[in-house]
């Protein structure tokens, strides 16, 4: 439902399977995920972002002394990430929902 939307959708190579442990999807900017990721909230979906920042610049690496400017893909990234709900017990109903709330979030846009 969401292949003709600007997010990049998880790639599955034809020799494999995708486990979908989580169901991770890129935004062309950071500004669209934040507005994305509000209109989501705004209807009870719980997308997320669930590394919004890069592993080396997180207080446990701080000593490091590292910068985004060390990381300018990784950096790239971190900003357009986010997560569509993604577990056991989910829905296809529920998948729907979501996946017509982020068409509804595109043709808003439009």
């Amino acid at each position: 439902m969401l292949a003709d939307t600007p997010l990049q959708l998880p790639y599955v190579a034809d020799y494999c399977r995708h486990v979908y442990y989580s169901y991770a999807t890129i935004t062309p900017n950071e500004e669209e995920r934040k507005n994305l990721l509000l209109f989501l909230a705004d209807r009870d979906i719980g997308a997320f972002a669930m590394y919004p920042i890069l592993v080396p610049l997180q207080g446990a690496y701080e000593d490091l002394g590292y910068s985004e400017a060390d990381f300018p893909i990784g950096a790239s990234y971190a900003t357009r990430v986010f997560n569509l709900p993604m577990f056991e017990t989910l829905r296809e109903d529920e998948a729907v929902t979501t996946a017509e709330a982020i068409l509804a979030y595109y043709d808003r846009a439009a």
